[in-house]
């Protein structure tokens, strides 16, 4: 198989999800607001900033029972007395959720931005008065624990959260324009970093990824939680979606978690279908057994 048709495969297997939202809000009622209000973007962005080290299924369901414990106060956690707080974070969380303890940090830190946001017009005016990707994400990263300080790391959650806002449904699209499709990054996480390393070690874009100087930082047999690999990635998925490159995100979590954690409905085998996906051969991938 050559280059062009190997692209054309990979094309195909996105398109297949290209009516398939995101598992923070799949369902009218996964989210408690409206996804284009100022409470529904702050809801997003407090499990984007959580969204991290445990199965995206146990993030939505934390949240939610959040929600559920405090109301409309989750969005102005950090100004809660300190018992309230405590009671909410005592319900059950995620097992081994390796950000259980940063929570309280996390949680305060979000919702201060938000607050600040809802002061100088709401996050759907703030976002619309943007005009550079790179710069927003800097700004969530830098304001909000644990959503990536350090510019050499990969701020999977910041651009996970501005795909949801920029790209089109089915994500939400709220702050396109004036941002622009075209700058977003590949949110990196273990799952899409397993379908990339498929594409590096399994396929034909081996040969162009090497002619193209593109290298990858390994962590193991993973590769590396950094903002050189999402550069990286985001240049391949670029061969695909040149306007896009975000657009293979979702379609390769999918695929990356086919095997791990979470519900089988946001698996790419209960989505494509292993009888009939194109990429099947291509990725040397067994299928569902």
């Amino acid at each position: 198989m050559n280059i062009d048709t190997t692209l054309d495969h990979l094309r195909e297997f996105v398109g297949h999800f290209n009516q398939i939202r995101d598992v923070q809000f799949e369902h009218p009622d996964t989210v408690p607001y409206p996804l284009d209000s100022d409470e529904g973007i702050a809801y997003l962005l407090i499990v984007a900033s959580v969204n991290q080290g445990t199965a995206a299924e146990g993030v939505r369901d934390f949240v939610r029972s959040l929600h559920e414990i405090l109301g409309d106060d989750l969005l102005r956690f950090c100004d809660l007395p300190h018992d309230r707080k405590a009671q909410a974070l005592a319900l059950p969380k995620p097992s081994n959720w390796k950000i259980s303890s940063e929570l309280p940090q996390i949680l305060n830190s979000v919702t201060q931005l938000i607050q600040v946001t809802q002061r100088h017009g709401g996050l759907v005016h703030r976002g619309r008065q943007q005009t550079d990707t790179v710069a927003a994400v800097e700004k969530l990263a830098t304001n909000i624990a644990w959503m990536g300080n350090k510019p050499t790391g990969a701020r999977k959650k910041a651009w996970m959260f501005m795909r949801w806002m920029v790209r089109p449904y089915p994500d939400i699209g709220i702050w396109n324009p004036p941002l622009n499709t075209a700058d977003l990054r590949v949110p990196l996480d273990v799952n899409t970093g397993k379908a990339f390393l498929d594409l590096y070690k399994k396929t034909p874009l081996l040969a162009r990824i090497k002619a193209k100087g593109i290298e990858f930082e390994k962590e193991g047999d993973a590769l590396a939680s950094t903002a050189s690999n999402v550069e990286s990635v985001t240049a391949i998925a670029r061969w695909l979606f040149p306007d896009d490159p975000a657009r293979v995100d979702y379609a390769l979590f999918c695929y990356g978690r086919r095997f791990g954690r979470g519900e089988d409905r946001h698996r790419c085998w209960k989505i494509v279908g292993c009888y009939q996906c194109p990429i099947k051969e291509l990725m040397n991938c067994p299928g569902k057994t």
